[in-house]
């Protein structure tokens, strides 16, 4: 899916799956039951049910797949091919996959996951951020942040400390805040794979080997549309140039 540099500012992505329940809020507290094609936009609070699961190819051709039980934020997100683009996420509660695109692969000081507990970089990767707030119903683990890496490298940090976390690994910060983040002896098995796993590995493959030329795609276009604007710009002062000449030219001839 191509995303026009007209909207690229505000929208994030374009939703590919919708399962169960799931709600968006927008930012000015709009709240929708999304679509297939829907936009994801800057801003937006995705919330899913018990049977809840939205996948977003993102505009930076980046996936991420939002798991059951969860409240996420886009707080930021630019993706104009440049060395501006981010990514910054708020997990409130639950878990997603994010396979990292374009800002993960050139800016990936840009790209930043963020909990009540932790801050969460990568290192261009795909990896499951997770959060289990204090006091949460039916919680399977310690109250606090995890992240599980599948490929490449993220890091976990907190005013206590910071790790790296390679693949195949899990790491973790306590909810109280009080401990430096930690390596786990093992992945914990509350990281369970959805029935979609097998379309998340799917999209990974395909998005993967297009990223450097839909990156190099939109510099072109956001350089073209900046051109245009530049040259309706000048148009328009050439015009208003010509209608006060003539305007002038008018009551010269009044008089």
């Amino acid at each position: 899916m191509y995303f026009t540099p007209a909207v690229a500012a505000t929208t994030a992505g374009a939703i590919e799956l919708v399962e169960g329940h799931v709600i968006i809020t927008r930012a000015d507290n709009i709240s929708l039951a999304p679509i297939v094609g829907d936009s994801v936009q800057e801003g937006d609070t995705v919330i899913t049910g018990p049977d809840g699961e939205l996948h977003i190819t993102m505009a930076d051709s980046g996936f991420i797949a939002v798991r059951p039980n969860t409240r996420m934020k886009i707080e930021h997100y630019r993706a104009q091919g440049d060395s501006d683009d981010k990514s910054e996420i708020s997990l409130i509660e639950g878990t997603f996959r994010s396979i990292t695109g374009w800002i993960g692969k050139y800016s990936p000081k840009n790209y930043r996951v963020t909990t009540p507990t932790a801050t969460l970089g990568i290192r261009g990767t795909d990896h499951e951020p997770l959060y289990i707030p204090e006091g949460a119903s039916g919680a399977e683990g310690e109250p606090g942040t995890y992240d599980k890496v599948n490929q490449g490298e993220t890091f976990i940090q907190n005013p206590r400390g910071k790790i790296f976390i390679k693949a195949d690994h899990a790491g973790f910060v306590s909810y109280s805040g009080r401990l430096a983040p930690k390596l786990l002896p093992r992945i914990p098995n509350f990281f369970r794979a959805t029935r979609n796993e097998q379309e998340i590995e799917r999209r990974r493959e395909i998005l993967k080997p297009q990223i450097d030329k839909r990156r190099l795609e939109r510099r072109q276009h956001v350089r073209q549309q900046r051109t245009a604007e530049r040259r309706r710009f000048t148009e328009g002062g050439k015009k208003q140039e010509r209608n006060k000449q003539h305007r002038k030219e008018t009551e010269k001839d009044k008089r």
